[in-house]
């Protein structure tokens, strides 16, 4: 029997070879995907938790922002209510009142008007101080300075006062309007700035070994701070510095706002009797034409106003800045050790006072960005319509405010007056409670007198969700920026005697920097391209719109979208950071389609190419055509050129590298054949709609149109329209990666003037193709660049014309057209 058995063992043998090595290789299989679905879920659960983790701190730091605003507005209210005392006018009125009534024996002269245009049925003075009277505040501050300027005061005349009161009461609530919402996006610009740096510099520590081994030891070192300090210059010194810029704007732009403002309420409200009477919708009207001048009537004059100048200083000021502030003295105070033998100290110096440097540099690029004004506008609408549209209208109008939830788009139109007068009484108070801060308890008895929670103004910018969005941008770009600097700290430390090695520890190499080539930083072209993805195809800012449509018109649909997408912006790039794994591979995990993610890839928009007809003095166009005669072979070699894709697509590696950058989905658009590929022509509004209908869009290329208006004359589904040609060219680069549209071969400008200034104005113009008209034509626009005497273009050689339009140019031609010989010429320019 067991010779039975051995010989069926023996006979079964391979069989069960092969039956207990699938055995193992199923078990080997099934621990390997085993192993690899726990690595998923670590890695989603540590991506969850940097997404929660970067969330959390944006969120906090845009709360420090309003907690700052607070503490500094008791000094905007010294500065701001110190200076325009409407409080001493109505004083000194009614101690005139009071004498006249005495001397007069009762009350019945003390309705006698100094305006004698004012109607008969006029409020008596009484009525109109009392106004000021129950609700005016005067601050503590203004009791040194009442003395003289009661003397002043009292030489002057009942309709000077009034008029006084009149200008001071409106100026002085609208300056502290604008000095809120400055320094509100001041402070957001440089918290969400230093925020950024913060969360890198704990990126570092985090993904440093060295952090993790020496994490087993007591220290008593700081070596956060030298973290800080060594890889990033975010040391505390640097940061003080920097925030301490503010001064400027508390103590002088806000001095040359009120000026700016006194000048507009002058010119506006001077004929304006106080007595008379008048309807909501007029002084809406007129607070509107304060504004008009004050930020400018169009959008593009809105768009030109510079608010640097009251914002931050000069660079030839920036030392007595901080001098005031006490930042020096402090700084130069004696050491407890001395470091004038200390080789490092020189360093550490200079990297602390580079880094300022750029921290300032940086924040006056942002505030001079269009971007910029865009969101100071949405937060000046939301201010002054607050102001006006409530507490004007129930308090000096009896309007009843609307209901919080009340969804109807129907208003009722009332036409209910009230004396002027009473709503001087209205500007006086609410300037109070417009500077309410959090640092005196004064101001927080004022805000609760009225029922309010600590400063609803600065309660109201904060719903503005552009401004959400915009310090979301802030927080969410340069990340490469920072890692460059990061290298080019860590070069500067390993030059430095090794001295201070004991002192400061080198920084982790775990998280891989970028060269300074690899990682530029982000312009402000791509940064306006990075807030227009975030408006999600929203409205730009109003032009000139009236305080009851600022608070009753509906939202527009992207509204809803932007919250959650502002959130993926906060965590999507910088919380893949936080894996060290993941920075070792240089792969960084999926993520979406988020600001952070354009902010990324706005620096790959193609190369820009130029193309331009023109007069040898730079001429384009006379009443918007063309000053010559239509050239048939001139607009046959461009309908070649802006079809032809070169046979090596400059923008093949775009495609690949972008796809890798962002999803998945977008290897259609990586693994499209160049044969497939479409030149992109840019054009403004207006040269589109200079082109016949029967020939738009123009065939054979991808249409890019730079409009404002979202309603465009026969745009079709195929035709971008962008704001700005970052953001509509960074919009179909999108749609590249997703395989909605065609590969991209060149990209033309083609026109008109002020689209070709704003291509010449980015990094990514490189050529121009021109053709020389000869001859005398008269032109009233002009080419924005003199190529023969700018020295950063080159004209080219006519071989390296041929290689770049792909054919033989017969540079000099002449055509005949309706009997007259016109000349003209082909050339190539690149930028040096």
């Amino acid at each position: 029997m067991l010779e039975g058995t051995r010989r069926w063992f023996r006979r079964n043998r391979t069989r069960f070879a092969v039956g207990a090595g699938s055995l193992g290789l199923v078990y080997l299989a099934g621990q390997y995907a085993w192993s690899k679905w726990l690595e998923a879920r670590q890695r989603m659960a540590d991506e969850r938790i940097s997404k929660e983790n970067l969330r959390r701190r944006f969120e906090q730091n845009q709360e420090d922002c309003t907690y700052t605003v607070l503490a500094l507005l008791p000094t905007v209210r010294e500065e701001i209510i110190g200076a325009l005392p409407v409080e001493d006018i109505t004083n000194e009125l009614q101690r005139q009142r009071s004498e006249k009534m005495a001397r007069s024996g009762g009350p019945s002269e003390a309705a006698s008007s100094e305006y004698p245009s004012a109607p008969a049925s006029t409020i008596d003075d009484s009525a109109s101080m009392s106004s000021f009277q129950t609700g005016s505040y005067i601050h503590a501050s203004q009791m040194a300075d009442s003395q003289d300027g009661r003397s002043l005061l009292k030489k002057k005349s009942k309709a000077q006062l009034w008029n006084d009161m009149k200008i001071s009461s409106i100026t002085r609530a609208l300056t502290l309007l604008y000095t809120l919402s400055l320094l509100t996006l001041l402070t957001r610009i440089q918290l969400n700035l230093l925020g950024r740096r913060t969360y890198l510099s704990s990126v570092v520590s985090l993904a440093s070994p060295q952090a993790a081994t020496d994490s087993t030891h007591i220290s008593m070192e700081n070596n956060d701070d030298d973290n800080y300090d060594n890889v990033y210059g975010n040391d505390f010194e640097t940061n003080r510095k920097y925030l301490t810029f503010s001064w400027w704007l508390l103590h002088k732009g806000s001095k040359e706002i009120a000026d700016k403002v006194s000048a507009a309420v002058r010119h506006v409200f001077g004929p304006v009797n106080p007595r008379e009477d008048m309807t909501l919708e007029r002084l809406s009207q007129l607070i509107l034409e304060v504004r008009k001048q004050v930020e400018g009537a169009t959008e593009t004059e809105r768009r030109e106003h510079r608010w640097l100048s009251y914002m931050l200083p000069p660079r030839h000021q920036e030392d007595f800045v901080l001098s005031e502030s006490g930042i020096d003295a402090m700084s130069t105070s004696p050491a407890p050790q001395d470091t004038s033998q200390d080789p490092m100290h020189a360093v550490k110096t200079a990297a602390s006072n580079a880094s300022l440097r750029r921290l300032l540099d940086e924040t006056s690029d942002l505030i001079d960005s269009p971007t910029f004004t865009h969101v100071f506008t949405q937060v000046l609408n939301a201010t002054f319509s607050h102001l006006i549209d409530y507490r004007v209208a129930t308090e000096a109008f009896k309007i009843s405010p609307p209901a919080p939830d009340s969804l109807s788009r129907i208003t009722e139109i009332t036409d209910k007056k009230c004396k002027f007068a009473q709503t001087l009484a209205v500007f006086c108070r609410q300037a109070h409670i417009i500077a309410a801060g959090s640092s005196e308890p004064d101001d927080l008895v004022v805000v609760e007198s009225v029922g309010s929670q600590v400063n609803e103004y600065l309660a109201a910018i904060d719903q503005v969700k552009d401004l959400e969005a915009f310090a979301a941008v802030i927080y969410s770009s340069n990340f490469e920026f920072e890692a460059a600097e990061r290298e080019q700290k860590e070069t500067t430390e390993h030059t430095a005697p090794p001295v201070v090695s004991n002192d400061a520890p080198a920084p982790s190499t775990d998280v891989p920097a970028p060269s300074p080539a690899q990682a530029p930083a982000l312009s402000i072209e791509e940064m306006d391209h990075v807030w227009s993805r975030s408006q999600a195809e929203g409205s730009s800012a109003p032009d000139a719109p009236t305080y009851s449509e600022v608070v009753q018109a509906p939202a527009p649909e992207s509204s809803s979208s932007q919250h959650p997408d502002l959130q993926e912006a906060q965590d999507s790039q910088p919380g893949a950071q936080e894996n060290p794994q993941t920075s070792e591979q240089q792969q960084p995990p999926e993520q979406h389609k988020t600001y952070a993610m354009a902010a990324a890839a706005a620096t790959s928009i193609p190369p820009l190419t130029l193309i331009v007809a023109t007069t040898a003095k730079n001429g384009i166009g006379k009443n918007g055509t063309l000053p010559w005669p239509m050239l048939k072979k001139e607009m046959a070699y461009f309908a070649r050129i802006t079809k032809r894709v070169p046979s090596s697509a400059p923008d093949a590696s775009l495609l690949a590298e972008t796809s890798s950058q962002l999803s998945d989905s977008s290897e259609i658009a990586a693994t499209a054949t160049i044969q497939e590929a479409q030149n992109v022509v840019v054009m403004g509004r207006k040269t589109w709609e200079s082109i016949p209908p029967k020939f738009r869009p123009l065939p054979q290329r991808t249409n890019v149109v730079i409009s404002r208006s979202e309603k465009l004359e026969g745009a079709g589904e195929d035709v971008i329209v962008g704001d700005s040609i970052s953001s509509a060219l960074s919009s179909l680069v999108s749609k590249v990666k997703e395989g909605q549209a065609a590969p991209l071969g060149r990209v033309f400008v083609i026109g008109g003037a002020a689209i070709y200034k704003q291509a010449l104005d980015m990094e990514q113009a490189k050529s121009i193709l021109l053709t020389r008209v000869e001859g005398e034509w008269d032109c009233d626009t002009d080419f924005p660049v003199d190529v023969e005497a700018d020295q950063a273009w080159s004209r080219k050689q006519k071989s390296e014309l041929d290689g770049f339009v792909g054919e033989d140019v017969e540079e000099k031609l002449d055509e005949e057209v309706k009997g007259q010989k016109v000349g003209y010429e082909f050339r190539l320019y690149e930028r040096v």
